[in-house]
């Protein structure tokens, strides 16, 4: 199918030739995958800039950090202006704006220059993951609108199993500061391709020709945002709970030392890698797959049942990895069933989101979204902290406490996640009907 900049000048001329939409799929993805690489390479990195700039260890989830709640931040402000540009610009002023701030990292000479360049990456970086969502609202139709979101969602399995084990090379081979200026010409490289390839994206503008310009607040008032606002909330809760203590409790509490069939599988091609390194490549080619796949399955069968099968898997891994193990469930086992979950989820709540807010503030929504998604992020990796203790001595010693009791909490957001999925799904049906159009497409001239 093609896309056309018919509509994307005032008046309806064409500014630019046609445009395939596995094209736009394309660009935006690699867009995504910049934005993903640049957010999760910054602690697999930690040991390595700690040493060169003698920072503490203890400190590199500050700087980790400072990138989610400053995302969390622009994410809020930029949903006021974002649907006022043409798209395709907007995201390329972003991307310029997060390469830069890149750059700046991989300048940076102490604590106080790392963290500001982290803090202008994530000013950037949250608008941008937002316009890429946007656009590619604008360009895929519904129906076919899960299968792209699969594709784009996919960088960051990409990111996992290419970008961070490619960094880490860098650093070891080049010095700590290489990645950053890689990630930084890789993604001026990826925005000139999308300034250059893509048409003007300004469709919202000829929407709002027929309809009552919002006022900014309103994506923050409605029903149905305010709705997928909770949902977003209760999906990220109920991983990020678990997210940042799972590696040391398969480690210690499950005792997985890099036994088994996948490390020998990984032997036998040559492949060396830590028992977590061999995890997160298997997880990340799972995800991956799970996201293309479960994409086109969205499309097909729609978000809420594909999201309460998701949904359903993270609380029977949940239930038997955490609260009441189980001794089948394995690390191995374990790990790939909780990534599975995350990228059925993933798929069905971005798709569905993407089906909620009109065209004329599609930007903005999106933007609030993405600013509700990391604030709420580093809202869970904190309770988590608080909920859980690592023993001190004994048979025992550094097994993680408290985990039956943080898993227990998230089964209880994975649950009202599935709930939110179905509610804002009949919202989204309710007033495709009333308006007899497709859930999630907008009438682009006055209703009769």
């Amino acid at each position: 199918m093609l896309y056309s900049a018919a509509m994307a000048g005032s008046g309806g001329t064409t500014v630019k030739p046609r445009i395939s939409e596995r094209m736009v799929v394309l660009l935006i993805a690699a867009v995504h995958f910049i934005n993903v690489l640049d957010f999760i390479m910054v602690i697999p990195l930690g040991p390595d800039f700690s040493r060169a700039l003698k920072i503490p260890v203890s400190d590199v989830g500050y700087i980790a950090g400072s990138y989610t709640f400053a995302a969390a931040i622009s994410g809020l402000i930029a949903s006021t202006f974002l649907d006022r540009f043409d798209r395709r610009r907007a995201l390329a002023v972003a991307m310029l704006g997060l390469m830069s701030a890149t750059l700046a990292c991989g300048f940076a000479w102490n604590f106080e220059s790392l963290m500001a360049a982290r803090i202008l990456a994530g000013c950037f970086g949250g608008p941008a993951a937002s316009l890429s969502m946007a656009i590619i609202a604008d360009v895929i139709p519904p129906q076919r609108r899960g299968r792209a979101m699969g594709v784009v969602m996919g960088a960051f399995s990409i990111a996992s199993v290419l970008g961070i084990p490619i960094g880490l090379e860098l650093a070891s081979r080049f010095a700590w500061n290489t990645p950053f200026f890689c990630v930084a010409a890789l993604g001026a490289v990826v925005a000139a391709a999308g300034l250059f390839f893509l048409p003007p994206m300004r469709i919202h503008f000829t929407h709002t020709m027929f309809v009552k310009k919002l006022r900014f607040w309103e994506v923050f008032t409605h029903r149905l945002p305010l709705l997928a606002y909770a949902g977003m909330v209760c999906m990220v809760m109920s991983m990020f709970l678990i997210i940042p203590n799972l590696p040391v409790y398969m480690l210690n509490n499950l005792g997985y030392k890099g036994e088994g069939w996948l490390d020998g599988a990984l032997a036998s091609v040559g492949a060396h890698l830590t028992p977590l390194g061999a995890l997160y490549l298997f997880g990340g080619i799972v995800n991956l797959t799970f996201l293309l796949v479960f994409g086109r399955l969205t499309d097909r069968l729609g978000s809420t049942l594909v999201g309460a099968l998701g949904n359903g898997l993270l609380v029977a891994a949940l239930f038997a990895g955490f609260v009441s193990h189980q001794p089948w469930m394995t690390a191995p086992a374990l790990f790939i069933v909780f990534m599975a979950s995350g990228s059925l989820r993933g798929v069905a709540m971005q798709t569905l989101n993407s089906k909620v807010p009109r065209l004329e503030e599609r930007a903005g929504f999106m933007s609030a979204l993405s600013s509700v998604q990391h604030f709420f992020a580093g809202v869970g990796q904190f309770v988590a902290a608080k909920l859980t203790t690592q023993v001190a001595d004994g048979p025992r010693k550094d097994d993680l406490v408290g985990m039956s009791t943080t898993a227990a909490v998230a089964i209880g957001f994975a649950v009202l996640a599935t709930v939110m999925i179905w509610v804002v799904d009949r919202g989204v049906r309710k007033r495709a009907a009333a308006m007899r159009v497709a859930p999630g497409e907008f009438p682009v001239e006055p209703a009769s």
